[in-house]
């Protein structure tokens, strides 16, 4: 049996405590060569006599971005050298100083002469006393660098990573050995788990394709796979039953324009997941009596592009913003077909193309075109059995999907935990 390990107070609150013979430093004293681009603490230009490729920071990889690559977030070639910047080496470590902060990256022995001009510093390891891979588990890799972070979060005001505050951040130190120990326990260990990480996401992604296939095909293709079919120039669909006909969404829908006020009629949000009421901390109109009547059992389709996929039936009446087309289902149709034809990926690209404006995200399709849209019109009763059936067979496959992505979520939970516990101590590797 294993004795257990003898510990101590680090110290430190957050860190709790760390095994006997661990040390505990500080990074200021293990690194060298600190610098920080724009908006950091310290805005340094290295002077720059070579042609230095940019270096891309994502919170996934680090890359070099081509002469040709035309990024907003960049200074034309001719330009660039005007910006704060530095260079960054082999061996070099970069990070996020400001904003939503993204893990630690090293520069890589292809990463010569790159320069950096974005919100990052950058800095390497000097001290003996620590393994760089066992440092990059506790710095870049586990949930020490944000908590430590999250010591001087002050609500939403976004943190800027001082170079003071980089200086002081705790470093656990267990015996070199054991660190070495603990980097390849956590290189073999967090392998096996983000291949498990990757089969999962694959298992989305194709139940995620499934779904949007059999919505596809069963609205324009009906249930029976045997029936006859004709050809139809929708556009967006190329054939459909023979017994089906084609009609205008004007024909099935009206339109409704009524104004009204959200002191009456309680703002409700046009969403992907369909018609939902508005959270209290959502962003508010400024006019709450320039709004539009939604009745319960409307179609509500947002009408700008940059909400693609975002509508539905509502269950409530209430009110939502002018920039959505609230539909009133007309007599001979049954709504909750159209609902699923609506949402299949294919419509929406129709949906859009009929809109028009400056630029995508100002891109709208208003009723006026979206009435003209030609659409399959099934027999009453085969409108019924699509709605059915989709409304049968989807949630299985949506309940197979959330089922995936909380394995993904607890393992990447377990992960994380994984690190943490064993780059401060809390587990031995035996």
């Amino acid at each position: 049996m294993t004795m257990a390990r003898e510990m101590k107070d680090s110290g430190v609150k957050w860190i709790g405590e760390i095994p006997r013979e661990w040390g505990l430093s500080k990074i200021k004293y293990e690194i060298t060569g600190y610098k920080a681009g724009p908006f950091g603490s310290s805005l340094i230009t290295d002077k720059l006599d070579h042609e230095g490729e940019i270096v891309v920071y994502t919170p996934e990889h680090v890359a070099l971005m081509s002469d040709s690559c035309d990024n907003d977030l960049f200074l034309p070639k001719e330009r660039r050298y005007e910006m704060s910047q530095f260079i960054v080496k082999e061996g070099d470590i970069i990070f996020p100083i400001v904003g939503s902060l993204g893990r630690a990256m090293r520069i890589s022995s292809k990463m010569k002469n790159g320069i950096i001009n974005q919100r990052l510093a950058k800095f390497r390891l000097k001290s003996e006393k620590v393994f760089e891979e066992y440092f990059m588990w506790l710095f870049s890799r586990s949930s020490f660098y944000k908590t430590y972070i999250d010591v001087f979060q002050r609500g939403t005001i976004i943190v800027n990573l001082t170079k003071s505050i980089v200086n002081e951040m705790p470093l656990p130190l267990p015996p070199i050995s054991e660190q070495k120990a603990i980097a390849d326990y956590l290189d073999k260990k967090c392998e096996e788990i983000d291949g498990l990480l990757e089969d999962l996401a694959a298992e989305v992604k194709t139940l995620t394709e499934y779904k949007k296939s059999i919505i596809a095909e069963t609205v324009t293709h009906g249930l029976n796979p045997n029936a006859p079919m004709k050809a139809v120039s929708l556009g967006w669909i190329e054939q459909i039953p023979k017994q089906w006909e084609v009609a205008r969404i004007a024909s099935v829908y009206s339109v409704r324009n009524e104004k009204v006020s959200d002191k009456d009629f309680p703002p409700l949000s046009v969403t992907m997941k369909g018609i939902v009421p508005q959270l209290e901390n959502a962003a508010k109109t400024k006019h709450g009596d320039e709004r539009k009547l939604i009745r319960k059992g409307d179609f509500v389709i947002n009408s700008r592009s940059d909400r693609r996929g975002s509508c539905g039936i509502s269950d409530y009446d209430g009110s939502c913003s002018l920039i959505n087309t609230v539909l009133s289902p007309r007599e001979e149709m049954n709504p909750k077909y159209y609902n699923w034809l609506f949402h299949t990926s294919s419509f929406a690209d129709e949906f859009y193309k009929w809109g028009y404006g400056i630029v995508d995200d100002l891109w709208t399709t208003n009723w006026g075109a979206m009435r003209r849209i030609q659409i399959p019109m099934p027999p009453l009763d085969e409108q019924a059995e699509i709605a059915a059936y989709l409304d049968e067979k989807i949630p299985i496959i949506d309940q197979s999907i959330t089922d995936k992505n909380t394995q993904i979520e607890t393992l990447k939970a377990y992960k994380s935990s994984l690190i943490y516990e064993y780059v401060t101590g809390k587990k031995e590797v035996i």
